[in-house]
């Protein structure tokens, strides 16, 4: 005998097959139960689940639609209104269930709770700090929404909490980024790390080296994909609370012992904003040398330790991160880093800098540099910029990323961004954007990509990469 909740859920796949709201699928999970259903959504635009897919498990009972069904996201998610074990929490649906709802507008509240989380739900307190907005700047200085926005494209940004480190970090990106490429950490020959902003004045790369422990976060996601010198797997890691900590005592020694790289050597590299450019080809000449196999390339700055909460001008702008990609060498020796370009001018530090004591100027135009460094770097691989598929930026400025996408021809919906959603996160910025263009799919096998990073130092650099 059918039951009055086995009619409404036919209904209810029905309407699904006929019109499924917008990033949205589900159905059974099987034809003989109807009360067990997949499901999948689509990380909404302009939050920090943009571009991701998220799988989730509905459960139905025999009181549906009188009742709710349980929600369970079967994908990782770090979300003030999910538990540790995926559960949502059943206050959330309950708080408006009606029994007109059915499986379509249960899926659209749940995205919706991704674009609008609801701060006040006890399944996950530390998420629910997850944003530090340019509302919540505008209760620290005189500044607003509408005037962050407007000039740099910045929504919102992530900051490291007190008592957490950037190397355990940048250590649970490289664990995945070796997951994602079948690489074993004890098979890692190097590690360089590129930040500004360490736990250890000395060095952390090493500390990585050691343990595998992966600490609480959001995953963004996960890339597996060849550079022809070899695998190039980025994951971006993001710490996503609202506090900031001290900085401790050089970070790859640190890298290195946190993920098991036991036999792999480590350093620290600073080059600001250019650094993961800079680390990136470093890696890629201990491949192409014949000197090391596989190689961890870190991207990863907490800055938020550094700056001046009462600065409008400056405290706007930065937010934490950490990123990670593996470089492995290919049998046939070919290489992906196909061209590339780098500079520094020690006579424009005094308009970029942290130092420990003293006054800097007002930071000099980046935009010029960004798209001269990408030419120098395609004449160096024999290629010209129509040959560019995507444009994979250091994230610090929306006006500047777009100056320099018109002058090299590259149009916009190729510029790859991330930046209202992160800030600029320096070392990190260029590997956070790239893994998430990967996992969307823009980013495909064989498509030639221009990256380029520019900042304190002064310094510049660039790497025609052809990806896959």
């Amino acid at each position: 005998m059918t039951t009055s909740a086995q009619l409404r859920l036919m209904s209810d796949l029905r309407a699904i097959k006929v019109e499924p709201p917008e990033g949205c699928s589900a159905s059974p999970l099987s034809e003989e139960n109807l009360f067990v259903w997949g499901a999948s959504i689509l990380g909404p635009m302009e939050t920090a689940w943009e571009g991701g897919v998220f799988q989730l498990r509905i459960t139905f009972g025999e009181h549906y639609p009188d009742k709710p069904p349980r929600v369970r996201f079967t994908s990782e998610v770090f979300h003030p209104n999910v538990y540790n074990d995926g559960t949502l929490c059943l206050d959330i649906i309950q708080e408006h269930w009606s029994p007109c709802h059915n499986i379509c507008s249960i899926l659209t509240s749940i995205q919706s709770l991704l674009t609008d989380p609801n701060c006040a739900s006890p399944a996950n307190p530390e998420a629910a700090q997850t944003f530090l907005t340019n509302d919540d700047l505008a209760k620290l200085v005189d500044t607003s929404d509408e005037w962050i926005a407007s000039r740099t494209g910045i929504k919102k940004r992530h900051i490291l909490a007190a008592g957490e480190s950037l190397s355990s970090h940048a250590a649970a990106a490289s664990l995945k980024a070796l997951e994602m490429a079948g690489v074993n950490p004890e098979d890692v020959d190097l590690v360089v790390m590129a930040t500004s902003s360490p736990d250890d004045l000395f060095g952390s790369a090493t500390a990585v080296q050691a343990s595998r422990a992966l600490p609480g976060g959001i995953w963004l996601c996960d890339v597996a994909q060849f550079l022809q010198s070899g695998t190039l797997c980025a994951h971006a890691y993001i710490s996503i609370v609202t506090r900031h900590s001290m900085a401790v005592p050089c970070m790859s020694p640190a890298m290195q012992a946190e993920i098991g790289a036991t036999k792999a050597a480590a350093f620290d590299l600073t080059a600001a904003c250019s650094g993961f450019v800079m680390a990136l080809v470093t890696g890629a000449q201990f491949i192409r040398a014949g000197t090391y196999k596989n190689v961890v390339v870190i991207g990863a700055d907490a800055l938020s330790r550094y700056i001046d909460w009462r600065d409008r001008s400056t405290c706007i702008l930065f937010g934490d991160g950490c990123g990670a990609v593996v470089l492995s060498a290919k049998e046939d020796g070919s290489c992906g880093l196909l061209g590339l370009d780098m500079h520094s001018d020690g006579k424009g530090m005094r308009h970029l800098n942290c130092v420990f004591a003293g006054e800097g100027m007002k930071p000099l135009s980046e935009g010029q540099a960004s798209d001269e460094v990408i030419e120098a770097a395609l004449v160096d691989a024999k290629m010209d910029k129509t040959q560019i598929d995507w444009l994979v930026m250091h994230q610090a400025n929306m006006r500047i990323m777009s100056a320099a996408a018109d002058r090299l021809g590259v149009p916009p919906e190729r510029v790859v961004s991330n930046l209202a959603q992160y800030g600029n996160t320096s070392a990190a910025s260029i590997p956070l954007a790239l893994d998430e263009a990967v996992r969307r799919g823009d980013i495909k096998p064989g498509e030639v990509l221009a990256m380029a990073g520019f900042g304190a130092g002064l310094s510049w650099a660039s790497a025609i990469v052809r990806w896959g």
